[in-house]
């Protein structure tokens, strides 16, 4: 072998041994921090790309008869490109057995099995599935229960399952109040409320005024603990039809209210008080709600605006909900949003729940406990803890 051959071998071999010390280096840091990553069952290129500028290293699981497996180091770190094959394999076979600090997986089902590794991209809680919009909601009912009177909950938009009717009743009775204080809002907030009144123009019965007074002046003795969590303002089927009927004479058609100056003024004040008990117990109804007392119906497994119904009549949702095979989630809408330039907006938003070596912590509660939160436990009496 001449002495140039000699020559360009050593070099090469120095570079070899170099681009070795160099990647070892790199490998031993992301050690350190915990940044060895494998993807299972899903490949994400701008995820891997964000994850690698953050110091990250992929180790990926080669089969036996690979050729990638089977080639020599050396080889592999001479044809050693960024971002290759060569590269994954060179960078796996460097670090051996090495623990994954990071794991992210297609389907909750292989949980189990990366359940050691200290971080997953996904988090199993058995019984609630809040991929799905049932699940979603007793997610939340759950997380609401267990918070105490110091802790914001989570209660918008307000949300109800009645998928097999399993809470149609907090629904009818959400929808009651709902009803009500749609009816006292709106006048209260007239520019001038005298002026809805009247003995010769008027069209509506005021005695359906006043029933609506009496919902809301119910529901806030109930919220202040003067009547129990399971009584309920008895109104008949035509009552809430009647109920109806004035809400969309009074919010719709703009109708008046037939009464003289003495009723007139007897039910203003009447009208007053119930806002302010509104405005005292469900403040979010009066800045959220607004009037119209619109509902969604939400398909329980769809999404992107799919199959969504929008309604401010009872029989109508209540006959939606009964027909075979419907799956929904009836929500209150939101008629007055935060709005940016009057303009809607939503963000979505990405999030880590971190767990402990003890995993997911279940706390069971005693009697008392449960009295305090109103008497009613979730679907199960345990709760995960994040």
């Amino acid at each position: 072998m001449s002495v140039t051959a000699i020559s360009d071998c050593c070099t090469e071999t120095k570079e070899i041994h170099e681009k070795y010390l160099s990647l070892m280096e790199k490998i031993q840091s992301a050690k350190r921090e915990l940044k060895v990553y494998r993807f299972v069952g899903c490949q994400f290129k701008k995820i891997k790309s964000e994850l690698r500028q953050r110091g990250f290293i992929e180790k990926r699981k080669f089969r036996l008869g690979s050729i990638y497996y089977q080639m020599p180091l050396s080889l592999l770190l001479t044809q050693y490109e960024e971002n290759s094959k060569m590269e994954q394999a060179l960078m796996s076979r460097l670090l051996g057995d090495y623990t994954l600090g990071l794991v992210w997986i297609w389907n909750t089902r292989l949980y189990d099995k990366f359940s050691e590794v200290p971080l997953l991209n996904k988090i199993k809680l058995v019984g609630n599935n809040f991929g799905v919009k049932n699940g979603l909601c007793k997610c939340v009912n759950k997380i609401n229960w267990n918070f105490d009177d110091k802790t914001a909950s989570i209660n918008y938009p307000r949300s109800y399952n009645v998928i097999q009717n399993e809470e149609i009743d907090d629904f009818l009775m959400d929808y009651k109040l709902t009803l009500a204080c749609s009816i006292v809002i709106f006048l209260q907030t007239r520019t001038n409320i005298r002026n809805w009144f009247s003995k010769t123009k008027g069209t509506v019965y005021y005695g359906n005024v006043e029933l609506a007074t009496k919902i809301v002046n119910f529901f806030a003795l109930k919220a202040e603990g003067l009547a129990t969590n399971y009584d309920d303002f008895e109104l008949t089927e035509k009552g809430l039809f009647k109920l109806e009927r004035l809400h969309n004479n009074l919010v719709a058609n703009r109708q008046q209210i037939l009464a003289g100056s003495v009723r007139a003024k007897d039910l203003i004040e009447k009208i007053h008080f119930a806002y302010a008990e509104i405005k005292r117990f469900w403040p979010s109804r009066i800045t959220i709600d607004g009037f119209h007392n619109i509902w969604l119906l939400k398909p329980s497994f769809c999404g992107q605006g799919w199959g969504i119904i929008l309604s401010n009549s009872i029989d109508r949702i209540t006959k939606q909900i009964e027909k075979r095979n419907n799956r929904y989630i009836v929500q209150k809408y939101i008629e007055r949003p935060l709005l940016i330039c009057h303009t809607k907006f939503d963000l979505r938003t990405y999030f880590m729940i971190s767990m402990d070596e003890n995993g997911a912590r279940h706390k069971h509660f005693d009697q008392s406990e449960v009295e305090k939160r109103g008497g009613k436990l979730p679907a199960r009496q345990s709760y995960v803890e994040y």
